[in-house]
């Protein structure tokens, strides 16, 4: 349901007779990758999170990178198991806030419609450790909302601090503190569009609630000079090796 309105930019009040609706996008079937091996392919992570749809409409050659990219499980950061609702939030947003579905989070509290109230608690589903439908636990909560800003054309083909040297067209990320290779989602949360990045390089802008992107992330997620986004740090990071995709 959240993607349809994300996809449709529109709410139930909008629905009428005839009109069409976006209801997916064509995906590259994920491979069969057991759910507790170390090493999968990114591919398969962002798809049993039910997010490849999102991610594949707007990140330009996401499934070759995916399917390149190797990465390695780290210790995952569980979700509270009860969130205190605060003024002005809604389920829509707290579902977000902790990557579960709304649907799921409204039938985890035996709700009959998805008005909250200031102080109302609410169980995460997940949290507890069970799994969701697709095998997976729920997302990490968001890390932070945060401004990002692309790196300028003169830092093309300078050296980042994972030993690469920056790419315009590369999927990367620079913050002071995360570890080098992490796993980024970024998400656009007016517009529902998702990149994924690595860190690659240690930028200077966090204090200032700024994270560095590389222009393709940029561009993937529509932003302006000054948008916010949602930020989470996926529990898992680049391995010391990666795909060579054949023939190279």
């Amino acid at each position: 349901m959240d993607s349809l309105r994300v996809w449709n930019g529109v709410s139930a009040s909008d629905l009428r007779a005839g009109m069409e609706l976006r209801v997916g996008y064509d995906l590259v079937a994920p491979k069969e990758v057991a759910a507790d091996s170390l090493h999968r392919a990114l591919h398969d992570v962002i798809s049993s999170y039910g997010l490849a749809d999102s991610l594949y409409a707007w990140q330009r050659g996401s499934d070759a990178w995916l399917g390149e990219t190797m990465v390695q499980r780290t210790t995952a950061e569980r979700p509270p198991r009860v969130h205190i609702v605060t003024a002005g939030e809604t389920l829509y947003g707290v579902s977000r806030t902790y990557g579960v579905d709304s649907e799921r989070l409204r039938e985890a509290n035996n709700m009959s419609g998805t008005g909250l109230r200031t102080g109302q608690e609410l169980r995460i589903p997940g949290s507890d450790g069970s799994v969701t439908a697709s095998g997976m636990d729920v997302l990490p909560p968001v890390h932070e909302m945060a401004s990002v800003l692309a790196w300028p054309p003169s830092f093309d083909g300078q050296p980042m601090q994972n030993g690469e040297t920056y790419d315009p067209a590369g999927w990367y990320a620079g913050h002071p503190t995360w570890p080098i290779g992490a796993i980024v989602l970024f998400e656009n949360p007016e517009t529902g569009r998702m990149a994924l990045a690595q860190v690659a390089d240690r930028t200077p802008g966090a204090e200032l609630g700024v994270v560095d992107v590389s222009a393709a992330v940029h561009e993937a997620l529509g932003l302006g000079t000054a948008s916010r986004v949602r930020v989470r740090l996926l529990p898992w990071r680049l391995s010391a090796h990666t795909h060579t995709p054949e023939g190279q």
